[in-house]
């Protein structure tokens, strides 16, 4: 339900920016507090390695829900008693975000179509529902803020998903 009242404002083009002076790393960590009980309920431990930042322009509820859906993704698509790990750290113009699974992956043909409304990858079994926005959210809401969002995977042996936010 979260996911179609978001796009039904992005379709609207209902979005405005809130930016404001965020803690980043403030955000992962309430975003993964946030996500607890479903990885607990897989056996699922999140490790995080956030590096020192210093605040940034951002609309810290847009990213903070472009966090969730990724760390949503992860246990979903992670078997139980798996871990993922989330690191930040500052490169040059950009603050970096990579969250990283060991879920059932997506083929490399299907790679180009993350991020697309509707997708979801062919290797996901029937069990595991979704409706295929959750990173088409992401990716816009990254780009809002002029920032982008890489996928990188390996079938059956996890994702790779990195968020770049200009640092301003």
């Amino acid at each position: 339900i979260r996911s179609m009242l978001n796009i039904a404002r992005v379709e609207s083009q209902d979005i405005k920016l809130n930016l404001v002076p965020s803690d980043l790393n403030q955000i992962i960590e309430n975003s993964v507090e946030l996500m607890k009980p479903l990885a607990t309920d897989k056996s699922i431990e999140i490790k995080s390695d956030l590096s020192p930042l210093f605040l940034i322009q951002i609309d810290p509820i847009l990213i903070k829900e472009a966090l969730i859906n990724i760390i949503e993704n992860a246990i979903k698509y992670s078997p139980l008693q798996s871990s993922i790990k989330i690191k930040s750290y500052e490169e040059t113009d950009f603050v970096v975000v990579q969250i990283q699974d060991n879920g059932i992956g997506i083929p490399d043909e299907e790679l180009k179509n993350i991020g697309q409304k509707f997708f979801r990858s062919q290797s996901v079994p029937d069990s595991i529902k979704g409706t295929g926005l959750g990173l088409f959210l992401v990716k816009y809401f990254v780009e809002l803020h002029s920032g982008t969002m890489d996928v990188a995977s390996s079938l059956n042996k996890g994702t790779n998903v990195t968020l770049k936010l200009p640092n301003r």
